[in-house]
Formats: structure tokens, sequence, C-alpha cells
């Protein structure tokens, strides 16, 4: 689910340069579709399978059923989803905030489903696409930013 959301990414952003003939602010654009895609839309999604599907999700992950973590998970998700949403607002020096949060709780996450993976659990919602992904975006992230803040419009 969250490459092909990661992908709508340039293809969003093609259209609204297509659309505005904005070239000048690929670089905003791009992160600010980021920020809007795979942060506030997957992380909604990521909220509400801990929210209101935790027993398939916790199957998936390779954990427990019933745990209580789990429903603290969806609500950092959802606090995560917000920011990426707030994010397409309030532009500007408010994006550092979604990143530091994604970076700091994504490459947190990334250390538990290594610390898993290292145990034995090889379910594939701790040890599939989710175990890169949760390395790769905060990557992307900075590296948006960081092309953003080289390149302003």
């Amino acid at each position: 689910m969250a490459y092909w959301v990661l992908a709508l990414v340039p293809v969003v952003t093609l259209l609204h340069v297509l659309l505005t003939g904005d070239s000048a602010r690929l670089p905003h654009l791009l992160l600010q579709y980021t920020l809007l895609l795979p942060v506030g839309l997957m992380g909604l999604f990521f909220a509400a399978g801990h929210l209101f599907n935790a027993r398939y999700v916790a199957e998936h992950i390779g954990w427990p059923t019933g745990n209580p973590f789990q429903t603290e998970l969806g609500y950092a998700n959802l606090a995560i989803a917000a920011l990426g949403i707030l994010a397409l607002w309030l532009q500007g020096t408010f994006w550092i905030a979604p990143i530091v949060a994604v970076t700091v709780f994504y490459w947190g996450a990334f250390a538990v489903h290594r610390a898993e993976k290292q145990g034995g659990n090889h379910h594939p919602g701790n040890a599939g696409w989710v175990y890169y992904y949760d390395l790769a975006l905060p990557a992307l992230l900075w590296a948006l930013w960081l092309w953003e803040r080289a390149h302003p419009a």
C-alpha cells in the first residue's frame, strides 16, 4: 500500500506543474505532496489499522493481539498524519515538525522491527516492505527538505 502512495507523489506533482505551469517550485511541490500523501494519507491508514483493525494488524506484524500499546501506536500515527495534512497549509518552517516526527517515529520503529527480525519475527508486517519504508521515508523527506531549502521558490 505505501509504495503506491509514494509513487503518487511524482504523478500528483507532475499534474500540478502541468495544470499551473509552476515548474520553478518543483522541490517545494515534491516535498509538499510527500508530506501530504505518504505522511498524511498513509498515517491515517496506519492509524486506522491500529485503532480499528487491531487484531489483523497485530497478527500481520507478529505481535500478540489485545495489547493496549497498539492503541497508543494508532494515536501516534494519527498525530503524524495530522502533521502531514496540516503541512499542506502550514508551509515553510512548519515542515520541519512532520519531518522530525516521522524521522524519530519511523527510525525508532525500524530499530524495533530489526530487533524483532533478529529474534525470528519474519511476519510481513515486521520484516516486509515496512522494514525498508521505515528507513526510506525519513531519508527521502530530509533529502527533499534540503533540496527545497537550496532552491526556494
